[in-house]
């Protein structure tokens, strides 16, 4: 895995923050609805927010050892309610869609958009970002790396179940007593990055009504 250096230190032409790809592997071509004049997106997981592990079950039952993925399968997993819901946050906000799911690891962004469209889901989906390696540890990067390249897009949210995906770790030092003498422990803590501070809407078991009212929040309200 490649790690990145922080994106304060990568600059274009003109000065504005631009990070190196992770790789050069999106083979999504644009929705054919999307919108260049739109300027607000929602970067959507799936797993844990368009089902849950019960739906995932129901889904399934029957079909046994699953050995491959596959969009027929797949699609069967997607719940048309909670898609319903984020169909619901795109049409408040007039928001498309950026992939941040792990069904990037099977799955091209094209055929995840088809078993999207299957579940009831009508708005622009822009395609994916972090490559097809789409681990925990890429989303973050992916999203900062994408919405440098499309500085057009200012409002903007994260719908994601997996909470650790949108941390960062960092090291704190601070002073204890240890017999009798004073010393330097280091730690490390998870934290929100600035960027990402009240832009995230984590669901517990899959996207409610009140997630979707969180996230419409966060993609209208004033700059």
């Amino acid at each position: 895995m490649t790690t990145l250096p922080h994106a304060a230190e990568y600059t274009d032409a003109h000065g504005a923050p631009h990070l190196p790809r992770i790789d050069d592997e999106d083979d999504a071509p644009r929705d054919p609805q999307w919108r260049p004049d739109g300027d607000a997106v929602v970067a959507l997981d799936l797993d844990g927010v368009c089902n849950d592990d019960a739906f995932i079950r129901a889904a399934l039952a029957g079909h046994g050892v699953i050995a491959q993925w596959n969009t027929d399968l797949a699609a069967r997993t997607l719940d048309p309610v909670r898609v319903a819901r984020v169909q619901r946050v795109c049409d408040a906000a007039g928001a498309s869609i950026v992939l941040v799911t792990g069904w990037r690891r099977w799955a091209s962004a094209e055929d995840i958009t088809a078993c999207l469209r299957g579940a009831g889901l009508t708005a622009p989906v822009l395609g994916a970002v972090g490559g097809v390696k789409m681990s925990a540890d890429l989303r973050q990067t992916g999203l900062r790396e994408w919405l440098c390249d499309h500085p057009a897009v200012g409002r903007w949210c994260v719908i994601d179940d997996l909470v650790s995906a949108w941390e960062s770790t960092r090291n704190v030092e601070r002073r204890e007593m240890f017999r009798g003498r004073m010393t330097m422990v280091c730690t490390s803590e998870r934290y929100v990055a600035p960027w990402l501070a009240g832009r995230c809407v984590h669901p517990v078991d899959g996207i409610t009504e009140a997630d979707a009212d969180a996230a419409i929040a966060v993609l209208t309200r004033a700059p």
